[in-house]
């Protein structure tokens, strides 16, 4: 079973929000390690609909009457498997949405919400996880200033990110993916209790914020998975 001990080596990254990283670790600017996606939907080559709600990419019923569907999907983005999709719009209208998700197949989405491709297609499951605690510690609201309702790729590409070696990378999201389906898993089972009591509004806060935290120490070297 995976355990986190700490880095004995640190340095400074020079990113404000992630701080000291361990010093075998590389630092990147994101635009060095991904591309954008844009893959236009023409003459619907693809019919499988996929939405970003609550942080996950789910299938939606293209067939549905759901009046918030457009009239058409021409213009919506083909997607693949462990591309990364970031709504940066409305920023300073929703303050608790999450705004990464990371696919799972392939399919269509808005072209309103940006879509990131890793060049080296290994890399998918780390970036993902560390432009989610990004997201977590609400990065891209201070992108906006305070003012902007959104930002660009243009915008975007320029974070400055950190990358591991590939083993330490695999290491950290097997790690990730393993610990948030468990907690997921309970406050699923939490959820679903018919008398939904205080202590159980307080448990799932309390593991939801554990689960925040786990993934931050984890990405940003703060703990190293073993």
């Amino acid at each position: 079973m995976s355990k986190t001990v700490l880095y004995e080596d640190m340095k400074n990254s020079g990113i404000k929000w992630i701080g000291a990283i361990p010093s075998h670790w590389q630092l990147h600017t994101l635009y060095q390690l991904v591309n954008q996606v844009k893959n236009k939907n023409s003459d619907l080559q693809e019919t499988n609909l996929l939405s970003l709600s609550y942080g996950k990419i789910k299938r939606k019923d293209i067939n549905t009457n759901d009046g918030l569907l457009p009239a058409s999907f021409d213009g919506y983005n083909i997607i693949e498997a462990g591309d990364i999709v970031l709504r940066l719009t409305d920023l300073q209208n929703d303050h608790t949405s999450l705004r990464v998700g990371q696919a799972t197949e392939r399919g269509i989405i808005t072209s309103a919400y940006t879509t990131l491709r890793p060049i080296n297609r290994a890399h998918s499951r780390y970036l993902y996880y560390l432009l989610h605690a990004f997201d977590l510690k609400k990065g891209f609201y201070g992108m906006g200033s305070g003012v902007r309702q959104g930002l660009n790729y243009d915008e975007v590409k320029e974070l400055r990110v950190i990358l591991p070696p590939q083993e330490e990378q695999n290491t950290i999201s097997n790690f990730l993916d393993e610990q948030s389906s468990k907690i997921d898993a309970i406050v699923e089972e939490c959820c679903g209790v018919n008398q939904f009591i205080k202590e159980y509004q307080s448990l799932i806060g309390d593991l939801e914020l554990y689960k925040r935290s786990l993934i931050y120490e984890a990405v940003t070297g703060k703990r190293k998975v073993v």
